[in-house]
């Protein structure tokens, strides 16, 4: 019995689809599912992280003599070198960063790391649906359509949807606007 069915849940079959293959698909997709709520964890804990990031130098009031002290002092440098750029509405998370360059790190690339596992499972999900997808309509298309290879037949020569060789690029695309959007809350 699928999660679907222990929660009363019924699916009806597509037109083109047996209900034997959409029974198929169904327990395909049981797999997805746990990747899904992977996923939904993944979010929830960037979501911590990244608010545990921009509310840590609010929280605390550190010494300014922690900056100088500090042994990774070119960290704090390079954070008050980038705070340079920013208006002076930052300065409490500049200087909170500053004078606290270890927690400031750990809690980046906590943030970041989980960004990364976050797209990475949305493109494993995305593939895997695709490819089940794709799979029910090609073994669920009648007989008498016509198929061709091109852009305008019903099978093509190459996949409808991403497959995983693709994820890099979904990962580039999804982590560099999240890694500026988490260095643009300072503002």
């Amino acid at each position: 019995m699928t999660e679907a069915q222990k929660c009363g849940l019924r699916f009806k079959s597509a037109p083109n689809e047996k209900p034997s293959q959409s029974q198929g698909r169904a327990k395909a997709q049981e797999s997805v599912w746990n990747t899904v709520w992977k996923r939904r964890i993944v979010y929830f804990s960037t979501v911590l992280a990244t608010a545990t990031l921009v509310i840590f130098p609010l929280l605390k009031s550190i010494p300014a003599s922690d900056e100088y002290s500090s042994p990774v002092r070119w960290i704090s440098d390079l954070i008050r070198l980038l705070g340079s750029f920013l208006p002076s509405v930052a300065d409490p998370w500049v200087n909170g960063y500053a004078r606290s360059p270890i927690a400031f790190v750990i809690l980046a690339a906590v943030a970041g790391a989980l960004t990364w596992l976050g797209v990475r499972l949305a493109s494993e999900i995305k593939s895997d649906m695709g490819s089940i997808w794709q799979s029910t309509v090609s073994t669920a298309m009648p007989s008498h359509v016509p198929t061709t290879t091109g852009s305008t037949g019903y099978e093509t020569a190459e996949p409808m949807w991403p497959q995983r060789g693709h994820g890099n690029l979904v990962l580039v695309l999804g982590f560099l606007p999240s890694s500026f959007c988490m260095l643009g809350s300072c503002c």
